[in-house]
């Protein structure tokens, strides 16, 4: 145990055999693998989503009578570690040192995949005209509309937490915004109006 950490060992893992597409450098490790096709709209989300994923599952956090956290590693590594013990402040701070800077740019190219390169349009492969002899690029009358841009805030809390927070409680209809209260007197009146008095000056 050092620094707030502890491993719990186990069998030493199964190394895997095929390792003809990964590559590791500079602490990166690369996959080359992973392809989607340019018309798989489905499988380029899901690969996004995965992306994207919280740095780590709520299902392989627990907490100890010792006030550390247990977190259980998704693939035993090579020397048979199963688990990683923390306590509270190295916990924050590992997670802490995951979220970007504000207004930094997370993927950067460079060399000829840099956006002013001269030569980008030489490796950049295009499937324009790919695209235009392809039957699923083609709008039909069966082809749904396309997708906005911008969800709405109800629909992201939706895709993120699985909460349909338009979802009428009383009746199968849906519920509509209808004012923001922001105002301090104006919420303090909606609360005493809808919920328990004993509960409105916690809530306030």
């Amino acid at each position: 145990m050092h620094n707030g950490q502890m491993r719990l060992f186990g069998a030493p893992a199964c190394e895997s055999t095929d390792r003809t597409a990964l590559r590791n450098a500079y602490g990166f490790d690369v996959d080359a693998s992973v392809r989607v096709p340019a018309d798989d709209r489905k499988r380029l989300e899901r690969l996004a989503r995965y992306m994207l994923r919280p740095a780590l599952s709520k299902d392989r956090l627990s907490r100890q009578s010792d006030g550390c956290y247990r977190i259980a590693l998704k693939k035993a590594w090579r020397d048979g570690t199963t688990h990683i013990i923390l306590d509270g402040p190295e916990l924050v701070g590992r997670l802490a040192a995951l979220v970007p800077p504000p207004r930094v740019h997370l993927t950067r190219y460079f060399g000829v995949f840099a956006p002013r390169a001269k030569l980008r349009r030489a490796v950049v492969p295009q499937c324009a005209d790919e695209l235009r002899s392809c039957t699923h690029a083609h709008a039909t009358p069966d082809t749904p509309k396309m997708r906005a841009r911008r969800y709405s805030w109800s629909r992201l809390l939706a895709r993120v937490f699985a909460i349909d927070v338009l979802a009428c409680p009383k009746c199968p209809s849906r519920m509509q915004s209808i004012e923001w209260v922001t105002r301090p007197e104006r919420i303090r009146t909606f609360l005493k109006s809808t919920g328990p008095p004993n509960e409105v000056e916690a809530a306030a």
